[in-house]
């Protein structure tokens, strides 16, 4: 299978995933987008949904975990408002992921507000920078969930949950991440698989593949190939080496052998020292775990060195346009390949549509379609709870009904306003997400098909395919 466009010029716009997408405007129908600190409140865009919320510091509620009061409550007991909690990396290393996937969260929150929302609230995301910084990211959601209510958490990333992952579970609510691949939280997150049992659950939940699956398309393609001795960079942030690590165990489970590992610091000037420490003559392919703007650097220096016959495994980093435009002709000759989650499905086109018909593109950027299952699989937990009470107990509910919600057997839905009629006519649901089937094991972890693709001048052509059961097969039960 090809990813060459209907034709050359559509794919040069469907690869619009960096640039297109990272200078869209917001389409936020009442989400409020704040600075860190909560100092400045951002401009909330009011054309989304059919009432607006106050910008600022609102939130709809001043309690935090302990609150009692059921915060928005109205006087007939019912909610008023519900607030979400999306900290976000706008500013910091691999922010195109959220400069998009931020989009596809606010069409969600916009199609819920459509519906009458979980239990007939108001939906109030409030939305603010972490920049890919642990401790910020701590700072951030703690102030979302002290002083604006918040009731779940959509967001965070592979470093800022495992550096905070002990500080997740004492505050008692969900997150639910679409982008935190690391395969660090293979086995933690969830609810143990005993949803009205607390003291199991890990709290964490992921709407997005884990690297220990995307991974698999590597370490399956290179040992299969008979590829059986590497060298690799990896970026020292925990998002790639732990992508890195993952890689690693897998490989060398599957008898490949690491000949060299060289970490590779953020904004390098010149890449040629490292490339001069790899022993070249002893490899036989070399991997790559990087940020785009350095990871291109890297690549075009490699490419003008003696060491450019050698075959190269990239991160998924590489899938996008700007690699294709700003590698141009220095690809000619080379044998460089990616893997990526394909969540390509009906749910998925679907979004596809909205997405693209909204700002304009004529391509879902990457983490698109998990970012808006976030939000949707978060609240419909909460409606089919039918909790109105304190915060507290909304987050707990929320906890308790994610995978009920969402895990077979139920009448399947693929929107919020499909599951909100469902539930309120009776019946038990199976939310079928954009990005997965968001049949959560009970790590909190999902599986989709991961493709494998041959970069060339002039794009990506799958090369191969890993099944869902293929992937299952090869991580095991415990995942």
């Amino acid at each position: 299978m090809s990813r060459k466009p209907r034709t050359e010029s559509h794919e040069r716009r469907r690869f619009l995933q960096l640039l297109g997408a990272a200078g869209l405007a917001g389409v936020a129908g009442c989400t409020v987008s704040q600075e860190g600190d909560g100092a400045s409140g951002g401009e909330s865009d009011s054309g989304g949904g059919s009432d607006e919320s106050e910008s600022g510091n609102s939130g709809g509620s001043s309690g935090g975990s302990s609150d009692d009061s059921g915060g928005s409550a109205d006087d007939g007991g019912g909610l008023e408002t519900v607030v979400v909690g999306n900290p976000t990396n706008e500013t910091g290393q691999f922010s195109w992921v959220n400069a998009s996937g931020d989009k596809a969260h606010d069409i969600a929150a916009q199609e819920i507000r459509e519906a009458g929302g979980p239990l007939g609230a108001e939906l109030e995301v409030v939305r603010r920078d972490t920049a890919l910084n642990p401790q910020k990211a701590r700072q951030v959601t703690s102030q979302m969930l002290n002083s604006d209510g918040a009731v779940v958490i959509n967001g965070l990333g592979s470093g800022e949950i495992t550096t905070n992952f002990d500080w997740i579970q004492d505050q008692e609510v969900s997150v639910v991440s679409g982008v935190a691949g690391t395969g660090a939280l293979r086995e933690q997150g969830g609810d143990g698989g005993t949803p009205d049992d607390f003291g199991d659950d890990e709290w964490v939940w992921r709407t997005v593949a884990g690297d220990n699956l995307t991974v698999i398309g590597t370490a399956t393609k290179a040992i299969e190939d008979g590829n059986t001795k590497m060298g690799f960079f990896s970026g020292t942030d925990p998002t790639n080496s732990q992508a890195t690590d993952t890689l690693i165990d897998l490989y060398e489970e599957m008898g490949g052998e690491v000949v060299e590992r060289i970490g590779l610091e953020q904004g390098q000037a010149s890449f040629q020292p490292a490339i001069d420490r790899m022993p070249w003559e002893e490899i036989d392919a070399f991997w790559i775990a990087y940020n785009t703007t350095d990871g291109i650097a890297f690549m075009r220096q490699w490419a003008q060195s003696d060491a450019a016959d050698t075959l190269g495994y990239l991160q998924e980093w590489a899938y996008n346009e700007k690699f294709i435009s700003e590698m141009g002709s220095l690809l000619e000759g080379k044998e460089l390949v990616t893997q990526t989650p394909l969540p390509e499905n009906p749910r998925q086109q679907a979004l596809e549509s909205k997405f693209t018909e909204r700002f304009d593109v004529e391509w879902l950027p990457l983490f698109c379609s998990t970012y808006y299952d976030t939000l949707n699989v978060s609240m419909l937990a909460l409606h089919a709870s039918g909790e109105t009470g304190s915060i507290e107990a909304q987050r707990k509910a929320i906890q308790r009904n994610i995978r009920r919600v969402s895990t077979p057997p139920g009448t399947e839905v693929t929107t919020f306003g499909e599951g909100k009629e469902a539930l309120d006519s009776g019946e038990e649901i199976n939310y079928q997400g954009a990005g997965s089937t968001c049949n959560f094991t009970t790590h909190g972890n999902v599986f989709t098909p991961i493709a494998v693709f041959d970069i060339t001048p002039e794009g990506f052509e799958q090369s191969q395919t890993l099944a869902e059961s293929t992937l299952r097969e090869r991580v095991g039960e415990n995942y």
